[in-house]
């Protein structure tokens, strides 16, 4: 990069293009710029519009917007342009009738995405009632996606996103709320033993029983592992003995909320004289295939589990 009047080559002929001021190879540099083209506006029906279907994320968005009196739940994701429902969502809103659609749409990765119908509808979100432009996709995509188009219809470009989309989540608060009420038993705070089914163990040949003695506890959590042991037995969950050939120590864990956990730790002899389970783990690709057109997941977190019903006291203290 250089100035006009430190060139060098301002009085050379170039041998290719046969003119003065550049040297051979930058031809195209100097050579005039062509006329703009006179600005016509594309016809409605080859606007493209960009669509960002099922983009991967984390934290997805959602609201409940009612289409014709029926609520849908939509996926809010201000980078689509438009707004698109399944065609499952439009049989479901009474089929409205329509036009064809004026815009060719396009997902994110630049695919083309079928649209077989645009319509009006009277959009209602938290409360306010508007009338939209609304666009049905193909059957073969189940996606209802609230657009920028939308957004703007109802100024929530400067509304923060928890705003309109806190009424879906009281409703599934309600429903969570809804299913403990309905299943008591599983959600209550006592707790209970499983009756449906018995562990056997099988010990090796000529196993001779291990007896081991009770390791030292700090004295911070004596008391805590005092009051464990008294709420278990209390429980039923574990039984006293007076004298047991098999005995293992424990091992104490605290909780987060400051209450302790109370194992045994069964290397210390006996899980040697047991015969292996020969229970063969699935892999992760038969678990992925057995969960295809799953919809509903979740999980179930067992309090004060692994817990041994039958254990020796005077080794644990």
């Amino acid at each position: 990069m250089h100035y006009t009047k430190d060139c060098q080559y301002r009085e050379h002929l170039c041998r290719d293009c046969k003119k003065k001021g550049h040297k051979e190879g930058y031809c195209g540099c100097f050579s005039k710029k062509p006329a703009k083209k006179k600005f016509e506006p594309r016809k409605h029906k080859d606007v493209n519009v960009v669509v960002s279907v099922k983009n991967v994320s984390q934290r997805r968005k959602y609201a409940e917007v009612q289409i014709n009196k029926v609520p849908v739940q939509m996926q809010v994701d201000s980078a689509s342009d438009i707004t698109i429902i399944s065609d499952a969502t439009w049989k479901r809103t009474g089929q409205p009738q329509g036009d064809t659609p004026s815009c060719d749409a396009r997902a994110a990765s630049g695919e083309p995405l079928n649209l077989v119908l645009e319509f009006r509808c009277d959009v209602e979100l938290s409360g306010i009632n508007k009338r939209g432009m609304c666009r049905v996709a193909s059957p073969n995509l189940d996606l209802n996606i609230l657009g920028s188009d939308w957004m703007e219809l109802f100024n929530l470009w400067d509304v923060p996103i928890s705003q309109f989309c806190h009424r879906i989540n009281n409703q599934s608060e309600q429903g969570i709320e809804a299913i403990q009420a309905r299943f008591p038993k599983v959600f209550t705070e006592k707790m209970d033993l499983c009756t449906k089914t018995k562990i056997q163990f099988t010990l090796k040949g000529d196993t001779k029983p291990v007896f081991r003695s009770k390791r030292p506890v700090a004295y911070s959590v004596q008391v805590a592992v005092e009051e464990e042991i008294h709420r278990l037995l209390s429980l039923g969950i574990l039984k006293p003995v007076e004298h047991s050939e098999w005995a293992a120590p424990i091992v104490v864990v605290r909780k987060p909320n400051g209450r302790v956990r109370i194992c045994a730790d069964f290397s210390t002899g006996l899980n040697n004289e047991l015969e292996p389970n020969q229970y063969l783990l699935p892999l992760p690709e038969d678990i992925f295939t057995k969960m295809a057109g799953c919809k509903i997941f979740s999980y179930l977190d067992l309090s004060d589990a692994y817990k041994c019903k039958l254990i020796n006291r005077t080794s644990n203290y």
